[in-house]
């Protein structure tokens, strides 16, 4: 059975990661790192490259390529986990190899706080390379499209009894639904109350609280969709940016109606 999507705009707050301020030099940055990551062959540890293999034996290893500074890290219990699609994975067994490109480098099973402690270094010692890094619509590929299209598909059917349930509580009143998230969303950006009619006003004022409610389930429904232990396609940050792109870039979002329609071929 195919699946379709009905495009309307999506809003979806772009999720910006800071990185974390350490007083520690680049060196011992990278010390600390180096003794966490003592089970692992390390082939470079730099601000800007990392290259590290844990083997199992010499016919079975896996292998992970990424830069710190393009992305943001956290710690998470099977690993740590980029807020974009930057590690480059790469699973030997034999004769038998697999790369692929991720955004968890898996560690420990059940280990959060080591986790953790990587994750933080790493930050730190992005905060190092000097190489300039940004995100636009170019660096976005057909395959990560395609992993946002099913991610969308996913978290539509998360969020769609929440969705249901709000519909039903806003039914009745004089102002459209629509309009009533619209008001919302504008006084919430700086936009007076008096600015608006009169029967708006008392609308805005009545559904108020129901609306709050619904922000914090959807954002409640949005962390668990993309923090379950078998993970999303994209990491959030990265689904909220390409989200923010198909809303405002209409190449982008031609581009994911082409991919779609390849996928449901």
């Amino acid at each position: 059975m195919k699946k379709t999507i009905t495009f309307v705009t999506i809003c979806l707050l772009l999720f910006a990661g800071i990185h974390h301020g350490m007083a520690q030099t680049k060196e011992q940055t990278i010390s600390k790192l180096r003794k966490l990551l003592e089970k692992y062959e390390i082939k470079e540890l730099t601000p800007c490259a990392v290259h590290i293999i844990y083997k199992s034996d010499d016919d079975f290893y896996t292998e992970y390529r990424f830069a710190p500074h393009e992305a943001i890290w956290e710690g998470r219990d099977i690993g740590v986990f980029a807020n974009w699609i930057v590690v480059n994975e790469r699973f030997v067994l034999g004769e038998k190899e697999q790369t692929e490109l991720k955004y968890i480098v898996q560690m420990h099973n059940n280990d959060k706080p080591f986790h953790d402690e990587v994750a933080k270094l790493l930050n730190h010692l992005a905060t190092f390379c000097e190489e300039p890094y940004h995100i636009d619509k170019d660096a976005v590929t057909d395959t990560d499209l395609a992993r946002y299209y099913y991610d969308l598909l996913g978290y539509l059917k998360v969020v769609k009894p929440i969705n249901d349930e709000f519909e039903e509580k806003l039914k009745g009143y004089s102002t459209s639904l629509a309009q009533l998230k619209q008001n919302y969303d504008q006084i919430a950006y700086g936009v007076s109350l008096n600015d608006f009619t009169i029967q708006e006003q008392e609308n805005y004022k009545l559904t108020k609280v129901i609306i709050q409610q619904y922000n914090a389930r959807l954002e409640e429904a949005k962390v668990a969709f993309f923090n379950k232990t078998y993970p999303s396609f994209l990491p959030r940050f990265q689904f909220e940016a390409i989200t923010t792109m198909v809303n405002n870039e209409p190449s982008v979002l031609e581009r994911l109606k082409t991919v779609i329609s390849q996928l449901n071929n």
